[in-house]
């Protein structure tokens, strides 16, 4: 069961998933991996993420049919979806739209670049400077 700030990251370079993990979790999220389209949806299942992380291109399919899958088992919207990739293909941009993409973040990215998105996906603010 989630607690309503769970990341689910989808990415099957290791490193990757591993320093977005640690970051995420630093920010206060709490963080499911899956390292293929297959596993994501399983994961999406057990996890019930806000948000989503969808890297474009692995194995076992791609982040667009990832983003259908869990479109299924969450109907509506309820998980919110982030494409990643490293492909400049400009096509990619309004296929992650048509998907239900809140942002698309292409790599290499900076990890205020990606958190304003994933803030924007949990519709957040960001946290004040001085309280």
């Amino acid at each position: 069961m989630s607690s309503g700030n769970t990341i689910l990251v989808v990415e099957d370079d290791d490193h990757i998933s591993m320093a977005l993990k640690a970051r995420l979790q630093h920010e206060g999220y709490d963080v499911a991996i899956a390292k293929d389209a297959v596993t994501a949806v399983t994961v999406a299942r057990q996890s019930e993420p806000k948000v989503a992380l969808l890297d474009i291109n692995m194995p076992g399919g791609d982040g667009f049919d990832v983003a259908k899958r869990i479109d299924r088992i969450a109907p509506g919207g309820m998980v919110r979806k982030v494409f990643i990739t490293a492909s400049k293909d400009p096509s990619l941009r309004q296929k992650a739209m048509d998907c239900g993409a809140v942002a698309f973040v292409e790599k290499p990215f900076t990890a205020d670049a990606l958190l304003a998105a994933i803030r924007e996906a949990m519709q957040e603010e960001p946290p004040a400077l001085f309280e």
